[in-house]
């Protein structure tokens, strides 16, 4: 649904004589809280869009680092990297000669390393001012799927294999000076969407679909097991060893499935959601594993535990956002493809860790959060902070400014706060809600949507 139709949505349940009002204030608030949270550092790229984009990765410094395909005339690839936040973006040299496109892409400080669609593993040190081949041999990988460092010295990585080889692991312990062979029991193995469906979450625990079995190893991919997996599997990605999602759909419906483990892939449990396109990213946010981002071709979506129930962020086809990446609970870029990327410094502006009761930790000023899921049907959160012991008030506003609900009426020490907002006897439409304590106001807006 764009957003033009909930728009129509909308407006069928509101009078002719106020529709003008609306329409503006709606156009407004609607690019506003639903993009505005993630910002779109597309102009500031200021590149020949490119078509593909690939992967991404960042540093919690304020740096990223972009890898996008058929980016511009008789270009096939490039690497765009960000020291500020994406106010302004320096592309990284690369030989057009060593190698048909690029695959992956890692950071850790300034290293960087990337692979490429004929089997090489790259690294610079020195943001593209040279550039050493790492690993290359087409005896034994044509095609260099993934690559993981865990830090400045390990990693792994991992390529299709070629015939009925296996297929080809490698770790580093110095910073990809030396990658060492594993030997392995996957022959012929190779990964169907590069490195989506792979995931290593240490140097001794990884998943890989293939082949239409789910298979793990504990031992740094010397040794695979299948596990009691069952379906297809577009994306694979563990926030440990224990847990995980995958993502994949049943065409020609399309119906969209998420499974998820607790148990290392003993036990798989399974999600329908209402969302269609093809899956390409999760994100568990560092340190809160029930909070996860998800990404395909219609848009972005987000999860407040660990993938059972999905709020659309955004919705817009022409995004079709490709990588996720966060480094820490807000900071965090989504790269899309048709030459955009986004970035958010709020989670999007969705609180993950205010609780019912009061935290130990006294806030340092009153704030009132944006509302979650919005838009919703018929319940959203609300959160708030206040830092000393007051009398406060949320008070709910229809558009006409009218009375709806009173929230919270009395005194409340000084602490974290959410209260549930049941909208089942009110019409579609755009609300304000309003906190009040002593001489601090705040107002923020939200959409019911039937």
């Amino acid at each position: 649904m764009n957003s033009k139709s909930v728009l129509w949505i909308i407006l069928k349940n509101i009078s002719y004589r106020s529709s003008l009002f609306f329409l503006l204030q709606f156009l407004f608030f609607y690019n506003g809280v639903l993009q505005a949270q993630w910002v779109s550092k597309k102009d500031t790229l200021q590149l020949p869009v490119w078509s593909v984009a690939w992967s991404d990765d960042a540093t919690s410094t304020g740096s990223a680092i972009i890898c996008v395909n058929t980016y511009g005339t008789n270009k096939i690839s490039g690497i765009f990297l960000t020291e500020n936040n994406g106010l302004v973006w320096n592309e990284i040299p690369f030989p057009d000669n060593w190698g048909q496109s690029l695959v992956d892409v890692q950071m850790k400080n300034l290293n960087i390393w990337i692979t490429t669609a004929d089997g090489k593993i790259l690294k610079t040190t020195n943001k593209g001012g040279s550039w050493d081949i790492q690993f290359y041999d087409t005896t034994k990988t044509k095609f260099m799927d993934y690559i993981k460092m865990f830090d400045d010295t390990n990693g792994i990585a991992m390529g299709d294999a070629v015939g009925n080889q296996p297929a080809l692991f490698i770790n580093t312990t110095n910073g990809g000076t030396n990658w060492n062979v594993i030997n392995n029991n996957l022959y012929g193995y190779y990964s169907g969407d590069t490195w989506r469906r792979l995931d290593f979450v240490d140097m001794n625990n990884g998943y890989l679909f293939c082949n239409n079995i789910m298979v793990k190893t504990t031992d740094g991919g010397s040794t695979w097991n299948k596990t009691n997996y069952r379906g297809f599997a577009q994306i694979v990605k563990f926030y440990n060893s224990n847990l995980g999602l995958t993502n994949w759909t049943d065409w020609p419906d399309p119906k969209n499935y998420i499974n998820r483990t607790t148990n290392g892939g003993d036990t798989w449990e399974v999600f329908p959601v209402d969302f269609g396109g093809i899956g390409n990213d999760f994100e568990f946010l560092p340190g809160k594993p029930a909070c996860v981002w998800f990404t395909n071709s219609t848009g972005l979506y987000f999860s407040i535990d660990t993938g059972k129930t999905w709020q659309q962020y955004i919705l817009n086809n022409e995004i079709y956002g490709r990588d996720i990446v966060f480094t820490d609970d807000n900071h965090g870029w989504l790269l899309c493809d048709n030459g955009n990327i986004f970035y958010t410094d709020n989670n999007g502006q969705i609180v993950v860790d205010v609780k019912e009761n009061n935290s130990n930790k006294t806030p340092a000023s009153f704030a009132l959060y944006q509302n979650y899921p919005n838009p919703f049907n018929p319940n959203t959160k609300i959160s708030y902070t206040i830092p000393t012991a007051s009398n406060i008030r949320i008070i709910v506003y229809n558009y006409l400014g009218q009375t709806v609900k009173v929230l919270e009426n009395g005194f409340k020490i000084a602490g974290n706060y959410s209260i549930n907002f049941d909208a089942s006897n009110l019409p579609s439409g755009i609300y304000l809600y309003k906190l009040e304590a002593g001489q601090f106001s705040q107002v923020k807006k939200m959409i019911l949507m039937k």
